[in-house]
């Protein structure tokens, strides 16, 4: 004869038990997620440099950016922004286009990214130089073609590093890149990550006694007037390693 009390509770208990698993299993998958690779926003058509998201609130996020390889334009003196981005940016769009050693068509990434140099004793607090730069896609990590030598251009590498991030819409102008910045340091400030900064990041030019370094990046087509996504950057000082320590 069978037991059914028996049967009954051992019924419960494997029922229990496959809960109980199930939701181990979740648990284990959603922190599996977390820590993930994430791919930057608007990136769907686009390459985009891969990142771990460390921390994101409303007002700023931390993330940890992989080993990459950038192609670069040299320091563009100039009193514009928006110039300078021009300027850089048409020159790397005809490298990846094949206007270099190899004549070898690159594949378009994104961001466009734009490194913001102030200098302090400015009186506008921008007279700058910038840097414009594009990653290189994964295929030609290991050996970007090679840049013609009249076009200013060379491969700049990154190791794994922790940046702040603020994002903003619409389009990127002189005037709201520098506010968006000053935002962005304005919310770090009083947070772990505040302790991170660059000690140069103190006045209202973001600058004290070395020239400091701020990132634009732009994710959008110039052509595109809707939806648009754009990021400041910095790279936060990460004393204990690479996992954006606090």
């Amino acid at each position: 004869m069978i037991n059914t009390n028996a049967t009954t509770s051992m019924m419960k208990f494997s029922f229990i038990l496959g809960f109980v698993v199930l939701l181990f299993i979740n648990h284990f998958q959603c922190y599996k997620a977390d820590e993930e690779t994430e791919p930057a926003p608007t990136c769907q058509k686009y390459e985009c440099p891969p990142y771990i998201s460390i921390h994101k609130d409303e007002e700023f996020e931390i993330r940890l950016y992989n080993h990459t390889i950038w192609m670069s334009t040299s320091e563009i003196a100039s009193t514009s922004f928006k110039d300078a981005t021009k300027e850089g940016f048409l020159k790397l769009l005809d490298y990846v286009k094949g206007d270099n050693k190899e004549e070898q068509k690159v594949p378009m990434t994104a961001p466009a990214v734009t490194d913001v140099i102030l200098f302090s004793g400015s009186p506008s607090c921008y007279n700058s130089s910038f840097a414009i730069r594009l990653p290189i896609p994964t295929q030609f990590q290991d050996s970007p073609p090679a840049a013609m030598d009249d076009m200013e251009l060379h491969p700049q590498v990154f190791n794994s590093h922790c940046t702040a991030v603020r994002t903003f819409g619409g389009f990127t102008t002189d005037q709201n890149v520098k506010d968006e910045a000053k935002k962005l340091k304005a919310t770090l400030v009083g947070t772990p990550w505040g302790t991170l900064l660059r000690s140069n990041f103190s006045n209202e030019c973001l600058s004290k006694d070395d020239p400091p370094v701020f990132t634009v990046a732009q994710y959008n087509s110039p052509f595109e007037n809707v939806s648009r996504v754009n990021e400041i950057w910095f790279t936060l000082e990460d004393s204990k390693g690479t996992m954006c320590s606090i």
